[in-house]
């Protein structure tokens, strides 16, 4: 297919993709590297490591771990995705808003999906590292791993960034520039496919598509969602899980055990929910709960082991 509807470049295996929450397994990765080293306990309290770190519930800020915010145990509350419309505001700057999020279960009392743990989980990864969230990702898992065709949000590849989405909601005919690429950069330009807030309609019309490219922009919660990556990118991540942790060189990253307890069933289980794609039920695959930040399923009679995102 092409990069970009209307243009001749076509898309190939290293073209980069936005893979919106799959980003939290590389999250995920990274942080087991810090715990590899002895920079992070994952059963320690977040406050140990960013003593300023608050929320509404006292108890909860301090007692949260970095093994609650991977498994989406915390109870607390999102900012919602709202916090992505705000230009320029950068995940440090949502962290410092943090006391404002109230409590929606207790602490372990049950699962809840949350985009927020994981930014919480980057300023982490930076305290512990001493680099930014992005770069550590790449020197710790994509460099040894090979994975060169990745980008850790689109101000590595656009000559603009911190565009603020249109009124119109995510989608616009964009102004030249604003989600202009760099060069030759072999990056996918995304579409509205999702379903409308107003119909319910899927967007698969090519005429439709055509004026609802959407702008390529940063955010608040890269870390867990604003990440672009190729299928081979992809799947040289795939191998180093597959192979207990070890880059294609033969360099260990994370050990077995860690592998083991990110892709394997723990903390609170479902009780076998439907899972559903686009709407549908798949009576095959049922949600079973999380590894440290994988999603961990039961497919017609097996484990599955991944994460999605359908962010764009």
């Amino acid at each position: 297919g092409a990069r970009e509807l209307g243009k001749p470049a076509l898309v190939t295996p290293e073209t980069a993709f936005g893979i919106a929450s799959v980003a939290k397994t590389q999250i995920a990765s990274t942080l087991m590297v810090l715990v590899e080293n002895g920079s992070v306990d994952l059963d320690e309290p977040i406050q140990t490591y960013l003593p300023r770190f608050a929320l509404q519930s006292n108890a909860t800020a301090s007692s949260l771990t970095a093994r609650d915010c991977l498994l989406h145990q915390s109870g607390i509350d999102s900012f919602g995705d709202w916090i992505e419309e705000v230009p320029f505001l950068t995940g440090r700057e949502a962290i410092m808003r943090s006391e404002l999020l109230p409590q929606t279960f207790p602490l372990r009392a049950k699962r809840s999906y949350n985009n927020f743990c994981f930014v919480i989980l980057s300023e982490l990864i930076e305290e512990t590292s001493g680099s930014d969230w992005r770069q550590a990702l790449r020197t710790m898992i994509w460099g040894p791993a090979g994975m060169n065709n990745s980008f850790s949000g689109p101000q590595e590849f656009t000559r603009v960034g911190g565009v603020l989405p249109t009124a119109d909601g995510w989608s616009d005919n964009y102004p030249i520039g604003e989600h202009a690429l760099d060069g030759e950069v072999n990056v996918a330009v995304p579409h509205a496919m999702w379903p409308s807030a107003f119909d319910n309609e899927l967007y698969f019309e090519n005429e439709e598509l055509e004026n609802r490219a959407i702008h390529f922009h940063q955010s608040a919660i890269d870390a867990s969602q604003g990440i672009y990556m190729s299928v081979q990118d992809l799947r040289r991540y795939a191998q180093l899980l597959l192979s207990e942790g070890k880059s294609s060189d033969g360099q260990h990253l994370i050990s077995p055990n860690l592998v083991e307890q990110m892709l394997s069933l723990q903390g609170i289980e479902n009780e076998l929910d439907l899972y559903e794609v686009l709407g549908r039920p798949l009576p095959q695959l049922r949600e079973l709960g999380y590894g440290l930040g994988h999603e961990v399923y039961a497919f017609d009679g097996r484990l599955l082991v991944g994460h999605g995102g359908d962010e764009l």
